[in-house]
């Protein structure tokens, strides 16, 4: 499920994902992984853009929430693993600066279910360009 909103600078999405795998416990025995048998996330997300409406050049603020499981469940004798439930909490910043071409950097707050996991917060810069 994907929905998108706009309304002058401020623009909103979402998204809902379930998947169903099969053969998993018969996958993990071949490779020694511990895939789920079904994952699960979504993520809601909000930006403003910060110059005028009518600019050709953007630059949105942003931030998003989002919680994933790939552990939301599983089969065989393959036990639930909550170090696969998680959660990020992203904020940037992106700028348009033609059509085709963008320019973004974001900072990652990453968590987990499990008590006192120590996963490592994210800084990302990137570069986009499409025809």
């Amino acid at each position: 499920m994907d929905a998108r909103y706009a309304y002058g600078n401020f623009t909103a999405r979402g998204q809902f994902i379930y998947a169903s795998l099969s053969d998993t416990e018969d996958y993990n025995a071949l490779t020694g992984s511990n895939l789920g048998s079904a994952l699960q996330g979504w993520y809601v997300e909000g930006a403003y853009n910060l110059l005028p409406a009518g600019n050709e050049q953007k630059l949105f603020a942003f931030a998003r929430y989002e919680k994933y499981d790939t552990h939301a469940d599983t089969a065989g004798s393959l036990v639930r693993n909550d170090a696969y439930n998680k959660t990020d909490v992203t904020t940037g910043l992106t700028y348009h600066l033609a059509p085709g071409v963008v320019l973004k950097g974001d900072y990652q707050f990453k968590s987990n279910a499990v008590d006192n996991s120590d996963l490592p917060n994210v800084l990302n810069f990137g570069i986009g360009v499409w025809f």
